[in-house]
C-alpha cells in the first residue's frame, strides 16, 4: 500500500541524505535550500500516507455504522407480515386472508391449493390468466394462521414459459445480515430485504 511506499522511499531518502552529509564537500558544502526542500517533499509524502490513513479509517467506520443502521432497520421488522417474491405462503389475519400475486407472462390456466400447516389441502382454484398478473384470494374463510400455497401454471403456448413468479405472505420472526445483505427470516424460510414487494 500507499504506507509501504512511503516507508521504502523515507528509508532510501535517509540513506541517500546521510551519504550527502558524510560525503560532501567541506570547500562546497550541501545548499541549505536543497537540503530543506528535500525535508519538506518528505514532510508532504508524510501528510498524504497520513490521509490515507484517515480515510481508510473512516471509511471502514461508516461502513460498519451502515451496516448497524441496515440490521436495526431490518429488525424493526420482526413480527410483521410481508409480501416477497419466491414466499410461498399466505397468512390470514382477523378473517383477513392476504391475497398472493402471481405474474405468469402469458395466457394460461393457473391453479393453486391452500394447504393447513400438516399439509391437508384447504382449498383448490383454477383460474385462467391472460397475460397480466392474478391475485389469488379464496372464496372461502379460513382461520388465522401461516398456510402453504402451491401454484401451477400450464400456459396455453407450449413454448412460452411455464414457470410463474408467486408474491406470498409470511410472518417476520428474525432478521440477520448476511454480507452486505439483510435477510428476513420468515415461515417457511429467508427472504433477501431486495426481494420484499409489500409490508404490512
Amino acid at each position: 500500500g500507499l504506507g509501504d511506499v512511503y516507508k521504502r522511499q523515507k528509508d532510501a531518502f535517509l540513506k541517500i541524505l546521510i551519504t550527502e552529509l558524510t560525503t560532501q564537500d567541506p570547500l562546497d558544502p550541501l545548499r541549505d535550500r536543497d537540503f530543506i526542500a528535500q525535508l519538506a517533499q518528505l514532510s508532504q509524502l508524510e501528510q498524504i500516507v497520513s490521509m490515507n490513513n484517515s480515510i481508510g479509517s473512516m471509511i471502514s467506520s461508516l461502513s460498519s455504522a451502515v451496516n448497524s443502521m441496515r440490521f436495526t432497520m431490518a429488525s424493526n421488522f420482526i413480527g410483521r407480515i410481508v409480501q416477497a417474491e419466491g414466499l410461498d405462503s399466505t397468512v390470514v389475519v382477523k378473517g383477513e386472508v392476504y391475497p398472493v400475486l402471481v405474474e405468469t407472462g402469458g395466457k394460461g390456466i393457473l391453479s393453486y391449493t391452500i394447504y393447513d400447516q400438516n399439509g391437508n389441502p384447504l382449498y383448490r382454484e383454477s383460474l385462467e390468466s391472460n397475460g397480466n398478473n392474478v391475485v389469488l384470494k379464496p372464496s372461502i374463510s379460513l382461520p388465522d394462521g401461516i398456510y402453504r400455497v402451491k401454484v401451477d401454471f400450464k400456459p396455453y403456448d407450449n413454448s412460452a414459459n411455464s414457470t410463474a413468479k408467486v408474491y406470498g405472505w409470511s410472518l417476520v420472526n428474525g432478521a440477520m445480515m448476511d454480507g452486505n445483505d439483510i435477510v428476513l427470516s420468515v415461515s417457511g424460510g429467508d427472504v433477501k430485504f431486495d426481494k420484499i414487494k409489500s409490508i404490512k
